[in-house]
């Protein structure tokens, strides 16, 4: 189990620019970086883009811009993240769904004003049953650029 995640500010930065620049439409991406013992560092993000039918309302990745994420072995692909333009940081249905859930961190970036809040969490499944997740928080702590 995580406890911790360290996400530097430039990728905070970065997600925010990302999401933003997609708005209306969900914004979704790789974390990259490392994990040691129970605590999560995230070092880079990488956008890819929505493929949804329904972007506003959803997300998916196609898969020829997923696989040269997921097939590279020189970095760890700590989360999964997408944006909510106009819905809180907390995960819906469809998210708590996924089929993600081998990936240690599932982040969801609110845009709502005035504030804008990116959630970390932990699913966990009962029984592996993979019909719907639970959710745990993760605390992100934010780090300089080192």
């Amino acid at each position: 189990m995580y406890t911790l995640i360290q996400l530097t500010k430039s990728v905070q930065e970065t997600i925010i620019s990302h999401c933003m620049a997609n708005k209306p439409k969900e914004a979704c991406g790789f974390l990259l970086g490392s994990v040691h013992l129970t605590q999560i560092r995230v070092t880079s993000f990488v956008p890819v883009a929505n493929a949804s039918t329904k972007p506003e309302n959803q997300f998916s990745m196609h898969p020829s811009d997923m696989i040269p994420v997921i097939s590279n072995n020189t970095f760890t692909i700590v989360g999964i993240l997408h944006s909510h333009p106009s819905a809180a940081a907390t995960p819906s249905s469809e998210d708590l769904s996924t089929i993600w859930y081998d990936i240690p961190s599932h982040w969801i970036v609110s845009l709502q004003q005035p504030v804008i809040e990116i959630v970390a969490y932990r699913y966990t499944y009962n029984n592996h049953s993979l019909v719907q997740a639970q959710y745990h928080p993760i605390p992100i702590m934010l780090i300089g650029d080192d």
